[in-house]
């Protein structure tokens, strides 16, 4: 039953983003996975004036509250509306905003297999997400756990980010952690157009971006390849799902070479490259990484400190929606 109303310490936050999803829709514009970077209608471009040719869009947003959501944690519909208050914010660089058309509670059934608005993108508040979110871009839809979507944390940009295209910036899904560990993420750190794994062609194809480990993870990756290496464990899944089972035994830092100077307001955030062992495939260090490649929504880094998107990003996100939703938005009235 649904009923419709309006009313007055570290963790593995996984994001599910469906790669496949992504995949299929770029296949409409003869994208091959093997060559993401000759698509006529995803130009690469970085440049403002491109950016600023696109009108200014507006999509509904329908958003339904699982029951344990509902019984579980107090909530009204001016702390929904204050979260796509701060999404218009966080995606004005792209022009796109965001009206919340409805709120509705759901009883009994799973919201996820079982309700959607033909007419919007559906957000799926959960309590079973451990903080988490997933995101389809095939179904305009997302799922994310009730408390940071209250909070306005970046996960919700990121996942909203995957909806309109966008992949992590270090590098799509599909990958095993012994592959991130040795270097799932190709894209060169100097920058070469003529390069088969330049910025475009690689990651997540915008040249705008740094390339960039996955922060989170990378002191799970080390620990894992030492213990294969002192063999405890015989190999590398098996010592990472180990690990990740059991961080604090193991004494995992999440996020350890990220470095956060909370005595600035606002902090100042680096990378310790220098520290970490976690390469691209090449081989290379990520020596290039910026603040802001840090603290951009679609990386994996501490929720509260995500705050950017690049005109890059901006720009892929305004022609995928061109290509997928062209009967999905409407044109804002300025």
């Amino acid at each position: 039953m649904a009923t419709q109303f309006l009313i007055a310490q570290q963790s593995f936050d996984d994001c599910l983003f469906e790669e496949d999803d992504l995949q299929k829709n770029l296949n409409s514009c003869d994208l091959t996975s093997s060559s993401p970077c000759f698509c006529p209608q995803l130009t690469g471009s970085t440049d403002q004036a491109t950016l600023d040719s696109f009108p200014p869009i507006c999509f509904d947003v329908h958003i339904w509250v699982e029951d344990e959501a509902v019984s579980s944690t107090a909530y009204t519909y001016q702390k929904f509306q204050e979260t796509i208050l701060q999404l218009n914010q966080e995606f004005a660089i792209a022009n796109i905003s965001f009206n919340l058309v409805e709120v509705t509670e759901l009883l009994g059934l799973h919201p996820y297999y079982a309700y959607n608005d033909p007419n919007a993108i559906d957000v799926y508040l959960e309590t079973v997400r451990n903080g988490s979110g997933s995101a389809s871009t095939s179904n305009q839809t997302t799922r994310l756990d009730l408390n940071p979507f209250l909070q306005a944390t970046g996960l919700v940009s990121h996942e909203f980010g995957h909806i309109f295209g966008l992949a992590h910036t270090q590098g799509g899904g599909g990958y095993t952690p012994e592959q991130w560990y040795l270097g799932a993420n190709c894209e060169r750190v100097v920058p070469d157009p003529n390069d088969p794994d330049n910025a475009i062609c690689t990651a997540d194809n915008v040249a705008d971006t740094n390339p960039v480990p996955n922060f989170r993870d990378e002191h799970l990756y080390e620990v894992a390849q030492s213990l294969v290496d002192n063999g405890t464990f015989t190999n590398f899944s098996s010592a990472y799902a180990n690990v990740k089972g059991s961080p604090q035994t193991y004494g995992i830092n999440l996020y350890k070479y990220v470095v956060i100077d909370n005595s600035q307001n606002p902090p100042i955030i680096t990378y310790d490259e220098a520290g970490s062992s976690v390469t691209n495939c090449h081989g290379e260090k990520f020596t290039t990484v910026t603040s802001a490649d840090v603290t951009n929504f679609m990386s994996y880094m501490v929720r509260k400190y995500q705050n950017n998107f690049t005109i890059g990003q901006a720009i892929r996100m305004r022609e995928f929606i061109d290509i997928n939703f062209s009967n999905y938005y409407q044109d804002e009235v300025s």
